[in-house]
């Protein structure tokens, strides 16, 4: 996660009102022991949940999309 999923989890966490309590996750590690690819689940208090998806080798561009319902800014 910290090879590949700081970045992600620094912007989920800007849109969360707390930080997240429960976390699970999930590596694929590359030959050379990095995070290949991750995936990461984050729940709060809030019961406010984010779903990261992260991959060292994919062909996108890099950028985040964020999905919202009923949003208060």
């Amino acid at each position: 996660m910290l090879d590949i999923g700081v970045y992600a989890l620094s912007i989920v966490r800007s849109f969360m009102d707390k930080k997240p309590e429960e976390v699970v996750s999930q590596r694929k590690v590359s030959p050379t022991g990095s995070d290949e690819q991750a995936t990461i689940l984050l729940k709060n208090d809030s019961d406010q949940m984010a779903a990261v998806a992260l991959s060292m080798h994919s062909k996108q561009p890099k950028r985040a999309m964020i999905s919202c319902e009923k949003v208060f800014l």
